[in-house]
């Protein structure tokens, strides 16, 4: 989310078809900690797919693990669980872990 409020998506590519996931993640990262610098964004939200063993459970399952942070000191980390059946997600019941203040560090910027 820009200082205007406006909502922008961004995404990263290093030019090969199938990368592995953490380059990519690391070159978002490394843009929104740029953008926070430089004061041009409010927030940012990460996405991407993980392995993750969901509260009360003892086997990992697919998610979607989404880190926001904003730069009132605020960080998060979401998780979506989900099952692919027959061509179609099923989302499971989310939760969230304290975020580690990657883009604005712990006090903001």
């Amino acid at each position: 989310m820009k200082v205007d409020g406006s909502i922008v998506m961004v995404a990263a590519y290093d030019g090969r078809d199938k990368p592995p996931s953490q380059p990519l993640i690391d070159l978002l990262r490394a843009g929104f900690i740029r953008d926070a610098k430089e004061g041009v964004i409010l927030a940012s939200a990460t996405a991407y797919d993980v392995r993750v063993i969901p509260p009360g459970r003892t086997d990992k399952t697919d998610a979607v693990e989404i880190e926001l942070d904003h730069r009132d000191s605020y960080s998060t980390v979401v998780f979506y669980p989900y099952s692919l059946h027959d061509g179609s997600v099923k989302f499971g019941e989310p939760f969230a872990n304290a975020g580690e203040f990657r883009i604005f560090g712990k006090h903001g910027s």
